[in-house]
């Protein structure tokens, strides 16, 4: 959705998945609509609590925190990387202090960044927790649609934690628009190998729908680049943009035009892809060429 819809197109289709009721009650602000989010999370989870702030929650609470690494931890199908078990343990208190800075101070720079980014993230993301993973850097989970789990790499740039932060709110947007909007016909069948293809970012043989948000993905990793660039660019400022979580943005654009061929040879794959899920699909085919017109200014 990032970078393939402007934004005040992204802002219309929030408020067309918002809660009414919620949304007529509080009001058509942004606190409003975050809270009609929240409370169209809660249909899926009703566990969820719902956050009166006007901004995404940092957990700092170690009770807080065990509660949604419960709710984020239930197993599915397609936990086909081992997802539901990613979580370990709670970080010391100090090292969620720490882990709850580095996210504050990114947060800050996204807002610097790119104000009407940010106002999306924190109409979309409802709170954040910290837990420690051997094996993973943080994610999220259809289960909990608005949340993040952090566990960030202590040798990850501010700059790093931005584009972690820009890829999970890309998972979050996509799964709030399968509820409303379908993006596959037979969900039975995505666990299905002979629908599978090849993911953007890990380059794994992946269930269609991660290989789907691999691409989203992608596309809003270049597009926070480009946008970047071309505002510190403009106001002749300067942003060492480093590479610990993405690839190189030239090294992103070939394999997503791999994801897509991917997906484009495997006929069960595609027939399984509604006619939102296509659309989407052709979006990102057109934006990534736009990415590859102008790939040496993307070079970071």
């Amino acid at each position: 959705m990032l970078g393939l819809y402007s934004y005040p197109e992204i802002c219309q289709s929030l408020l067309n998945l918002a809660d009414p009721e919620t949304l007529a009650a509080h009001g058509y602000t942004t606190q409003g609509l975050r809270m009609a989010i929240q409370a169209r999370a809660q249909q899926f989870q009703p566990e969820l609590p719902i956050w009166n702030t006007d901004n995404a929650v940092l957990i700092a609470s170690s009770q807080r925190e065990n509660e949604m690494r419960r709710l984020f931890s239930g197993s599915s199908d397609l936990n086909d990387l081992g997802q539901d078990a990613a979580i370990n343990n709670s970080f010391s208190p100090e090292e969620r202090t720490f882990k709850l800075h580095q996210l504050r101070v990114a947060l800050d720079l996204l807002k610097t960044l790119d104000p009407n980014l940010s106002e999306i993230f924190h109409v979309v993301i409802s709170c954040l927790f910290t837990s420690s993973s051997a094996i993973a850097g943080g994610g999220t989970s259809s289960a909990t649609p608005g949340v993040i789990w952090a566990n960030l790499r202590p040798h990850w740039s501010s700059w790093d934690v931005v584009e972690f932060l820009v890829h999970e709110l890309t998972h979050n947007i996509l799964f709030f628009d399968e509820f409303s909007e379908l993006h596959y016909l037979d969900h039975s069948k995505l666990a299905d190998p002979v629908t599978f293809a090849q993911s953007a970012i890990l380059k794994r043989t992946r269930p269609l729908d991660k290989v789907f948000h691999s691409i989203m993905v992608g596309i809003a990793v270049l597009n926070l680049r480009a946008n970047t660039v071309l505002q510190c660019h403009s106001a002749g400022s300067k942003l060492v943009m480093t590479n610990g979580i993405h690839p190189d943005s030239l090294t992103l654009i070939g394999q997503i035009r791999a994801a897509i061929a991917s997906v484009d040879e495997n006929r069960q794959a595609v027939r399984l892809l509604s006619e939102r899920g296509l659309d989407l699909l052709n979006r990102a085919r057109r934006r990534i060429e736009e990415f590859a017109d102008v790939g040496v200014a993307l070079a970071i």
